[in-house]
């Protein structure tokens, strides 16, 4: 590819391709501007035409020549690149917005790599928008449990209309191990209320379970229930912070039981407690998808005696056996349903976490790396629509796997 130069008597010389390029990045001189006005102003370059016309859909759709710019960095020092993409005319749009703005006025070589890095390296930008990469951090599956009530979760469900009783919040006890639920009718969710709900509901009829679970609400994170706990000797297991998936089987049992209850409650909807404990039961009642069994069979090693067996004069096995053999038999039969049920539990949660990693990706933090802290708990009056999402902060300490990060706030 040739250009033309004009001398300053008129006489046309033609210029390769890269004495342009030279042309263009040398230092001013009388002459080297001259040779470069004169490419500008009479001679319109292949190369000049393509740069203008990306993104155009490729017709062939001529402007004039943008100037070339002798020193990138001169540019980005008086200032020029900023009005393309910092100002209040640009609004920091992204990488092909900001190429589109500047390459009317300028160009120069690799000009796409040197703004699509600075405008990547833009804080301003990275403190608002979500990077297009996958989320760092794969799924840590919670340890598997091996007897009933080794495990409870525990979640206060607020969305109730005040009933007929006076009651307006629904408390959740569940298992880990047999998925047997417990709810309990609250008028109020203050600290002595739901300590003695889980007292009288879960400790008087399972006894006190190796750990509690939920997440951290005041009424679980008061000084009343750490005294229960500390005095039953239960280890108190808290979710983290604005990540509820951590609980994510009491927080789709509410889902549950909620849709439940709407079928049978009346127009007025102040009825609604009346209706938990037929609830209960048809859930306890019917198989699980993770274990397999009933919550009722993997409590009981039976199914329960339903109303519609005795409409049907079913009835039970009762056969001659001695207590003795009929105690190892059930003990046997619960064991291996134990057993099972936690095996299933075990297959299902590497089955989610294989499906939850898909869309993840992992990554090492080391102590004093900068990293991007998302901003929760913003002001009433405060938008997260309008305002920064993250904030710039260090590593201070980490826990090994990378699953706790100590961060410092730099700003």
């Amino acid at each position: 590819m040739s250009y033309f130069s004009v001398s300053p008597t008129g006489r046309r010389t033609m210029i390769s391709f890269g004495t342009y390029s030279s042309i263009c990045m040398m230092k001013p001189s009388p002459t080297m501007l001259h040779a470069r006005g004169a490419l500008q102003q009479r001679w319109r370059s292949a190369l000049f035409v393509m740069a203008c016309c990306i993104g155009l859909g490729g017709h062939n759709v001529q402007r004039s020549p943008p100037a070339p710019v002798y020193n990138w960095r001169s540019l980005q020092k008086c200032g020029r690149p900023s009005c393309s993409h910092t100002t209040m005319t640009s609004w920091h749009l992204g990488v092909n917005r900001t190429i589109d703005a500047l390459r009317r006025l300028y160009w120069w070589p690799g000009m796409y790599p040197d703004i699509e890095k600075w405008v990547l390296e833009c804080v301003t930008c990275q403190a608002r928008k979500n990077p297009a990469e996958r989320k760092k951090g794969l799924m840590m599956p919670m340890p598997t449990v091996s007897r009933p009530f080794q495990r409870v979760g525990m979640d206060l469900i607020t969305s109730f209309p005040l009933s007929a009783r006076g009651n307006k919040y629904l408390l959740i006890f569940m298992d880990y191990l047999t998925k047997w639920p417990e709810a309990v009718a609250l008028p109020n969710k203050k600290a002595d209320t739901v300590a003695r709900a889980f007292v009288e509901h879960v400790v008087c009829r399972h006894g006190a379970p190796e750990s509690l679970l939920s997440d951290r609400g005041k009424e679980f994170m008061n000084r009343v229930l750490k005294e229960v706990n500390a005095l039953l000797k239960i280890s108190k297991l808290n979710t983290s912070p604005y990540h509820p998936q951590t609980d994510g089987m009491v927080e789709r049992f509410n889902s549950t039981i909620e849709n439940m209850l709407s079928k049978f409650v009346s127009d007025d909807q102040k009825d609604w407690d009346v209706l938990v404990p037929y609830v209960l039961f048809a859930y306890r009642s019917t198989t699980h998808e993770v274990t397999g069994e009933s919550p009722f069979f993997l409590m009981y090693g039976r199914e329960p005696y339903f109303p519609l067996d005795i409409t049907l004069s079913l009835q039970v096995n009762d056969d001659m056996r001695s207590v003795r053999v009929y105690r190892h038999e059930l003990v046997t039969r619960l064991i291996q349903a134990h057993r099972v049920a936690s095996e299933r539990m075990k297959e299902a949660g590497e089955r989610s976490k294989k499906r939850y990693d898909t869309t993840r990706m992992d990554h090492t933090y080391l102590v004093a790396d900068l990293v991007w802290m998302f901003m929760f708990g913003l002001e009433p009056a405060t938008s997260c629509q309008t305002c920064p999402v993250g904030q710039v902060a260090h590593v201070e300490q980490r826990s090994t796997p990378n699953s706790l990060l100590l961060l410092k706030d730099l700003s």
